[in-house]
């Protein structure tokens, strides 16, 4: 769990190694992370993403994002509200 700066808020990675597991795992996955993270800290909003590193010892930058939900969609924890919810993200233009 990281603070993002000047956002205010956390993301949360997990990464998986050379295997990727079944969209249920992963969801299963980082609702049990999101729980620990939100009893670690849940003062600020907190975005969950999955990655897939394709050996041990590569490069983290290399990671590839997965999506269990759908392309811009997470689980996202909203401080205000004490909520976990999947959430798509909306781009907002200037």
């Amino acid at each position: 769990m990281k603070l993002v700066p000047g956002q205010g808020i956390f993301t949360l990675n997990v990464s998986y190694i050379a295997r990727a597991p079944s969209n249920r795992q992963v969801d299963l996955d980082l609702r049990d992370c999101m729980a620990s993270a939100i009893r670690r800290d849940g003062s600020k909003d907190i975005l969950a993403n999955a990655w897939l590193r394709k050996r041990a010892g590569a490069d983290p930058n290399d990671d590839d994002m997965l999506n269990p939900y759908g392309i811009l969609t997470n689980l996202i924890y909203e401080s205000r509200t004490k909520t976990m919810q999947v959430k798509k993200m909306t781009l907002q233009r200037k």
